[in-house]
């Protein structure tokens, strides 16, 4: 391939580079309303479009927050052949709060305008190592529970939220 057909898009997926990112989803009041909390008769009803989220970009946008929260792209979330793609009443819900860290990439390749979460960074100690800092800056960790979560006994419970709450009892705390 020459010089000169190395740098024209050819807007055909897969063939114009592969663009990767990693981002923090935003708080949840920026996309909560898009998710449905109930079945609805048509789209009419429903504010958004389903499970995407609002994601902070890193190398796109900014820990000054130049782009506000609420002004972030909408990511949508690709799931695993298992979880189904909606049809005939197959699907899953992702388990992503907000400020989860995601792994995902931009369908329309280097133009950067339609991301896609492909999967999420676990938390794990690091939580603890910067629990310090002030949560004014971006791109920093944190619990993902809001002020409508109750947290007990190391688990979180969503008033209303249906969900019953289990002791989990691991193999190495028993010896």
């Amino acid at each position: 391939m020459s010089d000169t057909q190395s740098n024209v898009t050819s807007h055909f997926i897969g063939r114009d580079g592969f663009i990767w990112w990693i981002g923090q989803v935003a708080p949840e009041t920026t996309w909560e309303n898009n998710k449905p909390n109930k079945p609805a008769e048509d789209n009419s009803e429903i504010e958004g479009f389903g499970e995407r989220y609002r994601v902070r970009i890193m190398g796109y946008h900014s820990c000054v927050k130049d782009v506000p929260d609420d002004a972030l792209p909408w990511a949508t979330v690709m799931y695993p052949v298992t979880a189904g793609g909606g049809g005939r009443s197959s699907s899953q819900n992702s388990n992503i709060v907000q400020g989860d860290f995601v792994f995902g990439f931009f369908l329309d390749g280097e133009q950067a305008q339609q991301p896609v979460i492909m999967s999420i960074i676990g938390n794990n100690e690091y939580n603890k190592v910067l629990k310090g800092l002030p949560q004014d800056e971006c791109y920093i960790p944190y619990d993902g529970y809001t002020e409508k979560d109750e947290k007990v006994a190391g688990y979180s419970v969503t008033p209303g939220g249906g969900g019953e709450i289990v002791e989990q009892e691991n193999s190495r705390d028993k010896q």
